[in-house]
């Protein structure tokens, strides 16, 4: 197999992968899923992962002071680059 094969093949399972994953994040796009909450990202926004491994970033929430390692349900709302986004759920 030559390298420009080895190049293409590579792209296509890339690919594959990503469509996968999206396609796995948007099932639960509707949903309030409980997130363990990460430390702050630079823009203010709180990060963590679903019980499923989903990255989820959390918009905050005016007056609610949230913590790490706070489990919290979030409304998943949207798919982005970085992950779901979503918003703390009553």
């Amino acid at each position: 197999m030559t390298p420009e094969q080895k190049q293409a093949r590579s792209e296509i399972l890339r690919d594959l992968s990503r469509r996968k994953r999206r396609l796995f994040q948007e099932r639960f796009l509707g949903t309030v899923r409980e997130v363990l909450l990460e430390s702050p990202r630079p823009d203010g926004r709180l990060s963590g992962f679903t019980d499923n491994y989903l990255r989820v970033n959390l918009r905050p929430a005016a007056g609610v002071s949230l913590s790490p390692n706070q489990l919290v349900p979030v409304y998943l709302d949207a798919v982005e680059k970085s992950g779901v986004s979503g918003t703390l759920s009553a």
